[in-house]
């Protein structure tokens, strides 16, 4: 299961359907994956909406662990190409 930052956040920040979103990542823990992109996109909006729980985080050393690494996908340059040819910016 792919996770993206409006679950984490809806987590993070006690929003409506915290529940539910970690009903769901509980479900599928196993497979969990997130693209970096989204972690770092998830941290910013964190930083502006929860900044004394982002200090937090910051500061504490996390898991560098094999399954961290497994979990956080980075964006490989072929994925850029792929979005690169999908997105418009704006119309003449």
């Amino acid at each position: 299961m792919v996770v993206d930052t409006s679950v984490l956040l809806a987590l993070l920040c006690d929003e409506p359907h915290a529940e539910w979103a970690l009903a769901r990542l509980e479900e599928h823990a196993a497979g969990l994956r997130m693209s970096t992109v989204n972690l770092s996109e998830t941290l910013i909006l964190l930083r502006d909406r929860q900044p004394q729980l982002y200090e937090e985080l910051e500061a504490y050393p996390g898991p560098q662990t094999q399954a961290a690494h497994e979990v956080f996908v980075p964006l490989e340059i072929d994925g850029l190409r792929f979005l690169s040819t999908r997105t418009t910016f704006g119309t003449a």
